[in-house]
């Protein structure tokens, strides 16, 4: 046909999956590989994902650190779901902190269904 797959093109996710295991030592799979127009794309396609309140009634929820990029926080209110934010601990180079997960999650519960944790410190 006169379109590509929705993933991209084979080849080309076939040379990243080379590239991945060359880097890094360890096997890729080219099917699991989604290629898009850059990280935004990415992460909002992956939102996208999670924006059907299934079988819970209640929005679906991402907890995303604080501080953050604003694209989650913008992205999230677009799709009706809820901002989950956790801090992450300046004083250890923005590294998580377990007990300010525990926390954040166990609140988020009592308004939302919780499906997914954004990992990114402020440095990238």
């Amino acid at each position: 046909g006169s379109y590509s797959d929705s993933p991209g093109l084979e080849i080309i996710r076939r040379h990243v999956a080379d590239y991945i295991a060359e880097r890094d030592g360890y096997p890729a799979n080219w099917e699991n590989i989604m290629l898009c127009a850059g990280a935004s794309e990415g992460i909002r396609a992956c939102l996208k994902l999670m924006t059907n309140p299934g079988d819970d009634t209640r929005r679906p929820g991402v907890m995303i650190p604080i501080p953050q990029y604003p694209l989650y926080s913008a992205s999230l209110a677009e799709y009706n779901m809820a901002q989950v934010g956790y801090y992450l601990d300046e004083d250890r180079n923005w590294a998580l902190d377990v007990a300010e997960l525990e926390r954040s999650i166990a609140e988020a519960k009592k308004t939302c269904d919780v499906r997914a944790i954004v990992i990114i410190n402020p440095g990238n």
